[in-house]
């Protein structure tokens, strides 16, 4: 008897292992939610001011949207972020429209 439970431990352990080792990994979030600061004269790059999701800050608490209807954040992955005499931009095309927050400007409350 003491046999038959050994090896239905040892059983269930490894199995438990295996379970483990190949669960389903969850996928890195790579957007990053931004501050909308302009568009350049032909509306192909958006220049933000920064990001909000690498500083930490939250919606309500360290930031918010005020009127007039402006665009006041957008998301995007950062590894396509540019940077030129301007300041920083994404292209347009880069910016997922759903990413768009156009409920007011960008205010800063910290």
């Amino acid at each position: 008897m003491k046999r038959i439970k050994w090896h239905l431990l040892l059983i269930a352990a490894l199995a438990i292992g295996v379970a483990f080792t190949t669960r389903p990994k969850p996928i890195p979030y790579t957007m990053h939610t931004y501050s909308f600061a302009f568009y350049n004269s032909n509306y192909t790059e958006m220049y933000y001011g920064m990001d909000l999701t690498a500083a930490g800050y939250i919606d309500g608490l360290d930031y918010d949207c005020e009127m007039p209807t402006n665009i006041c954040t957008f998301i995007a992955n950062p590894a396509n972020a540019l940077s030129g005499p301007s300041g920083n931009y994404f292209l347009t095309v880069d910016v997922p429209q759903s990413g768009i927050n156009d409920n007011g400007s960008w205010v800063d409350l910290d």
